[in-house]
């Protein structure tokens, strides 16, 4: 289904829960927040009910993510639910990696098809300064397990913050020794994030460049319609990719919405806006009400995210946005 600015959507993005076991300085505080309600959050069934009559309308690839996703029980089996829906053709998974070696078997039993797993230090006190953990160990276990998985599409996605160079050079060091493309993802002003420094695309550049040498441009993800812009820098076996929404606006493109996990269908990250799924799964309404839902969202998908607006609510959490 196209929206009004001829934008295809076929990629929904599912917030699957609202906890983490990590407390990433741009993400979440060290409190934690304050918890949905397990009756609040829409079970497997329904999650799978929504992305049934999305696939109808073209929905085509499904990311899982939170929250971290992992904390959620069992969740292999909402992966096989989602790939064994009619049209839906890639069922992917965002996860911080903890707990990643343990169930990655039975996700790739239920068909996962990738994992982006989110890393933000390269060595155990800069891991537990950035996310308040000591859980580097598990982390790393869970990037090399999924690396063992040669079926398995194996991305790293690191959110760079300003006084952490080195560790970015390190993390960029992982698409240069294994297989898996390394994306720089520009901090975005919500929630924990507004209080963070960031680094800009151009300067990330010219400190890869410094320590690598200059980059050839490798292009975008045409093949899913993806966001990133990727390098190639000599002797990397694996891409250096950057995905700029803020200062390098790429709504234009834009082929997303987003479930969040108490159920709110949402055309983009940036309004608080949303269709409420939930409410229409549990009144027992006829599925067409659903597919309503989600042409009502795509319709009302903006022009682009207006960061730094009247319009944008940038203190929600993660979980709050659909991922």
């Amino acid at each position: 289904m196209k929206d009004k600015y001829g934008r295809t959507i076929e990629y929904l993005r599912i917030s699957v829960t609202d906890r983490c076991n990590l407390r990433c300085l741009h993400c979440m505080p060290e409190e934690g927040v304050a918890l949905m309600q397990h009756a609040d959050i829409l079970s497997y069934e329904e999650i799978a009910a929504a992305a049934a009559e999305a696939a109808k309308l073209g929905i085509r690839r499904i990311r899982l993510t939170g929250g971290e996703p992992l904390v959620r029980p069992q969740l292999h089996k909402l992966a096989g639910m989602l790939k064994a829906i009619p049209g839906i053709e890639n069922v992917v998974l965002t996860t911080n990696a903890v707990l990643l070696k343990e169930q990655l078997p039975q996700l790739i039993e239920a068909g996962l098809d990738g994992v982006n797993i989110s890393l933000n230090a390269m060595d155990r006190e800069a891991y537990l300064a950035f996310t308040g953990r000591d859980e580097f160990d598990r982390a790393m276990e869970g990037l090399y397990a999924a690396l063992d998985c040669p079926d398995l599409k194996v991305k790293v996605n690191c959110v760079p913050t300003a006084g952490r160079e080195e560790q970015l050079l390190k993390l960029a060091q992982v698409a240069r020794d294994t297989r898996a493309a390394v994306r720089f993802i520009e901090l975005m002003p919500i929630g924990m994030g507004s209080m963070v420094k960031g680094i800009a695309k151009e300067d990330l550049l010219r400190l890869l460049s410094d320590r690598f040498g200059q980059p050839v441009p490798a292009g975008s993800d045409k093949k899913v319609q993806g966001p990133a812009e990727y390098y190639r820098y000599d002797g990397f076996q694996s891409d250096i990719g950057f995905i700029s929404a803020v200062s390098n606006c790429f709504c234009e493109k834009c082929n997303r919405i987003r479930l969040t996990a108490d159920g709110k269908l949402k055309s983009c990250l940036a309004f608080p806006a949303g269709e409420d799924v939930r409410a229409i799964l549990r009144s027992g309404a006829d599925p067409q009400e659903l597919r309503n839902a989600v042409i009502r969202c795509i319709e009302s998908k903006p022009e682009h995210h207006s960061f730094g607006s009247s319009e944008t609510e940038e203190s929600r959490l993660m979980s709050q946005i659909g991922g």
